[in-house]
């Protein structure tokens, strides 16, 4: 039975882990959407935001070995727009 617990045990650390993870993409997704609406407005944007929630979810991928992110460059909100 010991075993079992165990098991649960992991597993839900696991899911809870996953979970933080998808919702710091989650805030690093809403930021990049707000920008690209900016850039697309011609509005003046910063990257630094996006950048930041990048930094958290890199920092928590290597401790927990996930997946991390690019850092955002102007130049690429650039690309994106032009591209649409």
């Amino acid at each position: 039975m010991s075993v079992h617990h165990e098991i649960s045990k992991k597993v839900n650390q696991t899911v809870s882990l996953v979970e933080s993870y998808k919702n710091l993409d989650r805030k690093r997704e809403q930021e990049i959407s707000k920008v690209l609406e900016k850039a697309k407005n011609g509005e003046e944007y910063s990257v630094e935001a996006i950048n930041k929630v990048t930094e958290e979810i890199n920092q928590f991928a290597l401790k927990h070995h996930l997946p991390t992110r690019k850092r955002v460059t102007k130049q690429m909100v650039l690309d994106l727009v032009s591209q649409n």
